[in-house]
C-alpha cells in the first residue's frame, strides 16, 4: 500500500517519549512499561518541569495578549473621539450651508 493509505500509529507521549523509553501508542499500558519507583520519580520530575514550562509560556502569552488588548482599547477609544469630532464638524458645516441657503431663498 502507498504510505498515505497505511494505518498510522498515534503518538500520545506529549513530548515524554524519550523519558519513557519510546512513544506511547493507543492501548499501551503505561504502568507496565514503568517498573521502578525511581523511574516513576523521574517521570514525575519531568512532568512537573514540563507543566511549569507550559505555565510560564501561558503566563507570558496572557501578558502579551493583555497588552495587545489594552492597546486596541486605547486605539478604538481615540478613534471614537476623532470620529465624534468629525461628525460634529460635519453637522456644523451642514447647518451653516443650510442656514445660508435659507437666508438666500428668503430674500
Amino acid at each position: 500500500l502507498p504510505s498515505e493509505l497505511r494505518p498510522r500509529t498515534m503518538d500520545y507521549s506529549c513530548g515524554l517519549g524519550p523519558h519513557l523509553g519510546g512513544s506511547l501508542r493507543r492501548g499501551t499500558n503505561i504502568r507496565r512499561s514503568i517498573s521502578s519507583s525511581k523511574y516513576i520519580g523521574g517521570i514525575d520530575w519531568h512532568l512537573r518541569t514540563q507543566f511549569l514550562e507550559q505555565a510560564k509560556c501561558l503566563e507570558l502569552k496572557l501578558d502579551i495578549d493583555c497588552t495587545v488588548l489594552a492597546e486596541l482599547q486605547d486605539f478604538y477609544r481615540r478613534r471614537a473621539v476623532v470620529e465624534q469630532d468629525y461628525a460634529d464638524a460635519l453637522a456644523k458645516l451642514a447647518n451653516g450651508v443650510k442656514q445660508r441657503h435659507i437666508n438666500e431663498t428668503s430674500k
